[in-house]
């Protein structure tokens, strides 16, 4: 069976050796023969390609074709080794060897070599399992990583509001500034809803404020990443091209600096294709052929496979069809071997996407879940402060009503009284009043007797003619007795209309002796007042009683107190 193995891979050996001789007209080394068997047994035997490399490597003075065609056959032996070791290993692989810090560099990694997704998860789940202890700036410097990762998976939106909410954060460091106005800038470069000249004016705004805090700040990466993004933007449509190879010339160089080599080969691959258009494609190569040892092919393949690309373009502006073709093989062929490892990470990819969104949606339930709480707390925090509030002003409501009750039942108490000594006080100015008027009366009664009784003395002397006249003129006459009705009246001013209007057919002698019995006189002296006899006052007495319509058992004089 091995016998029939070899001879498959020596025939598929053969068949290569005649192609690449009818192509060229030259004889396959051993440089090619060694390089093809290890290529052939990628799948079958990586163990007998790895001695292949192994042997390869010993060769000293390998042009920069042969080790394009080691570093393919290394890539390739890489990669099916992957293949080879299940996810289970890898995961338990991992769990062994990295800690907490190290898997998040791992996320990171991954995000910066365009595994979204995957890296989206490790850095959520940092973030997750840390979340009080997480310093601020690493806190921001993972938002950006979150922010490139979305941008990566094309949600644009989240990550432009991300980087939007970190740059308005008065407590963010210079260094996550300047980064996030970089990435930011990134995110209006690929933003399909933005026109031509929006899409110009963002990327020069956003790399520019980068730009200068970097600067301020000797942030050379950061730096270096805007001098790139500006040096993309104006080769865009030939728009500067002068001005866009120098930004591009001062990046690589800040990226060599620094030794970030992934990032050079990237720049030195625009300013390679800068070169060409300005038509200096000789400068090209060159430059390509420098950055080709910075950086190992594990692990790096897209950016070799680029770089054989750009120098199979290359040599094909120089007319140099030998290492085009070489060079657009080893290319085609990296970018096939990315293809299918490409297509095995997409399908781990959406298996890690459909993690993600149940975490996301996990996340969102439990956000969900603490806003409903946060709301209920809010409600029953304003629903028992609506209520102490009524019950406050309930208490202080009954307080106030109790007071105001107390007060007004004390208004009351001093009204009553007041009233009281006020009645008690007129009562006694009536009868003081009633006691004067009778007094008057009485001693007019008194005068009027005395008169009338010295005048019958002297009437009995008839030359005293002139004396009974004087005498008579002191009698009261019904002048005197107006006056005394007068004075009742101003005592007395209801009492008058008010029995007049209710008894109408009184005359008015029966309202005088109305008068005269407010005032509490006997029948004698209403006689003696009246200038009659008492029978002709108790007669009036019983007509007026009849008239007033009084029973028997009625008191007048109560009924008469009545109008007054």
């Amino acid at each position: 069976m091995l016998k029939k193995k070899c001879f498959l891979i020596y025939l598929a050996f053969l068949i290569q050796f005649l192609t690449v001789k009818t192509l060229f007209g030259q004889n396959l080394n051993e440089f090619d023969s060694l390089w093809s068997l290890g290529v052939s047994n990628t799948r079958v035997d990586t163990a007998l390609s790895k001695k292949c490399i192994d042997a390869l490597n010993e060769k000293k003075r390998l042009n920069y074709v042969e080790k394009a065609k080691l570093n393919y056959l290394k890539s390739k032996v890489h990669a099916q080794n992957l293949k080879n070791i299940s996810a289970y290993t890898v995961l338990q692989t991992q769990n062994e060897l990295f800690d907490p810090d190290s898997l998040l560099k791992e996320g990171i990694s991954f995000i910066d070599h365009g595994y979204a997704s995957k890296g989206l998860s490790i850095i959520y789940d940092y973030m997750n399992d840390n979340k009080t202890e997480i310093p601020d700036t690493l806190r921001d410097y993972l938002n950006i990583k979150i922010a490139e990762g979305l941008r990566i998976n094309l949600e644009y939106k989240k990550a432009e509001d991300i980087l939007k909410n970190l740059i308005d954060d008065p407590q963010i460091s210079y260094y996550n500034k300047a980064y996030a106005y970089n990435r930011l800038a990134a995110i209006y470069d690929v933003i399909p809803y933005l026109n031509f000249q929006e899409r110009i004016d963002s990327v020069k705004k956003y790399s520019e404020l980068s730009m200068e805090i970097s600067k301020k700040h000797n942030f050379l990466y950061l730096l270096a990443i805007s001098q790139n993004e500006l040096g993309s933007l104006y080769k865009l449509s030939s728009l500067n091209l002068e001005l866009s190879e120098e930004y591009c010339t001062k990046a690589f160089d800040n990226f060599i600096k620094i030794g970030a080599y992934r990032n050079a080969i990237n720049t030195s691959i625009i300013l390679s294709n800068l070169y060409i258009l300005r038509g200096t494609p000789e400068k090209a190569p060159e430059l390509l052929y420098r950055v080709l040892d910075l950086v190992d092919i594990i692990g790096n393949e897209d950016i070799y496979m680029r770089v054989y690309l750009q120098l199979a373009k290359s040599h094909q502006y120089l007319n140099n069809y030998y290492e085009a073709y070489e060079f657009l093989s080893v290319g085609r062929l990296l970018q096939k071997t990315l293809f299918e490892s490409i297509r095995d990470e997409e399908i781990n990819e959406m298996s890690a996407k459909y993690n993600l969104a149940l975490k996301e949606a996990e996340i969102s339930k439990r956000q969900h879940e603490i806003n409903i709480q946060k709301k209920d707390i809010q409600y029953i925090t304003i629903i028992l402060i609506i209520t102490i509030i009524i019950l406050i002003i309930g208490t202080l409501y009954f307080i106030l009503k109790r007071k105001n009750l107390r007060q007004r039942h004390e208004l009351e108490t001093l009204e009553k009284e007041k009233f009281k000594i006020l009645f008690q006080n007129k009562t006694k100015e009536l009868e003081y009043k009633n006691k004067e008027l009778a007094s008057s009366l009485a001693h007019n009664i008194d005068k009027n007797n005395v008169l009338r009784l010295l005048r019958n003395e002297v009437g009995k002397k008839k030359d005293h003619n002139e004396l009974i006249d004087m005498i008579n003129s002191n009698i009261d006459t019904t002048q005197n007795w107006k006056r005394v009705f007068l004075n009742f009246q101003n005592l007395y001013p209801d009492f008058t209309p008010k029995l007049s209007l209710k008894h109408s057919d009184l005359t008015t002698n029966e309202t005088k002796i109305c008068a005269l019995l407010i005032l509490k006189l006997s029948t004698r002296e209403i006689a003696e007042i009246l200038s009659v006899s008492e029978s002709a006052i108790n007669k009036n007495r019983q007509r007026l009683r009849r008239k007033l319509n009084l029973t028997k058992e009625a008191d007048l004089y109560e009924y008469l107190q009545t109008f007054i």
